[in-house]
């Protein structure tokens, strides 16, 4: 699988040669009206159907990736937020996983 870089100013599609493309955001970098509208133009020409988002991504935002862009939205979260916790990053990395297993496995056919 490769991922789709998307930044704030700037949309970049992987190269071409992989049947399974997935795009991730990051909660910090907020897309303006013309950078949403590029990801849901490489969405839709790439054929990317998922999308995986750092919780506290604007969901206004991901309600358009999804009906615009036909993606299916799987939340993950950033291990270098918060307070720390001894058993933090093995329980952030568990809820990624199985966020990852449900978009590309559980939930690949739909």
């Amino acid at each position: 699988m490769r991922a789709a870089e998307v930044r704030s100013v700037e949309v970049k599609p992987p190269s071409r040669g992989n049947e399974l493309f997935a795009v991730t955001l990051t909660a910090s970098v907020t897309p303006s009206a013309a950078e949403l509208g590029k990801m849901v133009e490489l969405l839709r020409r790439e054929k990317i159907r998922v999308v995986f988002a750092e919780e506290g991504f604007p969901q206004p935002l991901l309600k358009v990736l999804r009906d615009q862009g036909q993606a299916r939205v799987y939340q993950i979260t950033h291990l270098a937020s918060g307070q720390y916790m001894a058993d933090k990053f093995e329980k952030g990395m568990q809820k990624n996983l199985d966020s990852m297993v449900k978009a590309l496995v559980t939930d690949a056919g739909s």
